[in-house]
């Protein structure tokens, strides 16, 4: 069984299965099943862009509170980001809050910026446009935004 490429156009009937902008087809031609990845890409600047309104959009008492903490995009994670999360190359990570979330801060002065990262390729990988990667960063940048004001995964689904 092996994978292989072919141009969308050139594909017969339509996907067994969809998941984002991975597509799955049976071709029944004993070549084994078919990936197709359609991936948006979106323009470096105008990624930090939509970062820059989704941090924007927040309400102005939220965002009055956001204290050291820097906003950064990243193509990827990194493995020593992906193995403390037990995440493998494989799982898609959109974005990652590292630091001391405000509910834990004592003593708290001297010390570098928080850090929430977001993932450019992930998010490519999973949005089908840019409206939906436009949802995507938003949605990643509040998620990470309350795990700086403390609030745990669970807190947030």
């Amino acid at each position: 069984m092996g994978y292989h490429c072919f141009h969308p156009q050139s594909l017969p009937g339509n996907p067994k299965l969809t998941i984002g902008n991975l597509i799955f087809y049976d071709l029944g031609t004993g070549l084994g099943r078919l990936l197709f990845a359609t991936i948006l890409l979106v323009d470096g600047k105008r990624f930090g862009e939509l970062i820059g309104e989704a941090i924007d959009s927040l309400p102005s008492q939220l965002a009055q509170k956001l204290n050291n903490v820097a906003v950064i995009v990243q193509d990827n994670p990194m493995g020593d980001q992906l193995r403390e999360l037990g995440l493998s190359k494989k799982d898609l990570l959109f974005g990652l809050y590292q630091g001391i979330p405000q509910t834990k801060r004592g003593h708290y002065s001297g010390v570098i910026p928080d850090k929430i990262t977001i993932f450019k390729k992930s998010i490519e990988i999973a949005a089908k446009t840019e409206d939906e990667v436009k949802e995507k960063i938003r949605d990643t940048v509040m998620h990470e935004i309350g795990h700086h004001f403390g609030l745990s995964d669970k807190d947030l689904r």
